[in-house]
């Protein structure tokens, strides 16, 4: 439980960090949270990559993408992780 809520928290802050809509926000926290309680999946891939992602996302926080790459970092590893 606890890698959830270090996942979560990171996500949160990232996300307000980069001014991702609150909308967007809530969204992916009900698609990590279901995951996360659904199947066996781990939220540890999720903050790898949103670690890792960081500091290439946190330069273009103003551009269109940003919010859209920020989306890919929490779902790509949860689709990985299902497909694995």
């Amino acid at each position: 439980m606890l890698p959830f809520i270090i996942a979560f928290v990171f996500m949160l802050a990232l996300g307000k960090k980069l001014m991702v809509p609150d909308r967007w926000l809530v969204v992916l926290s009900v698609v990590l949270l279901l995951c996360y309680l659904t199947t066996s999946l781990s939220a540890i891939p999720v903050l790898i990559t949103l670690f890792v992602a960081a500091p290439f996302l946190i330069p273009i926080r103003y551009s269109d993408k940003t919010h859209a790459l920020f989306g890919l970092c929490v779902v790509l590893p949860l689709v990985g992780e299902l497909i694995y």
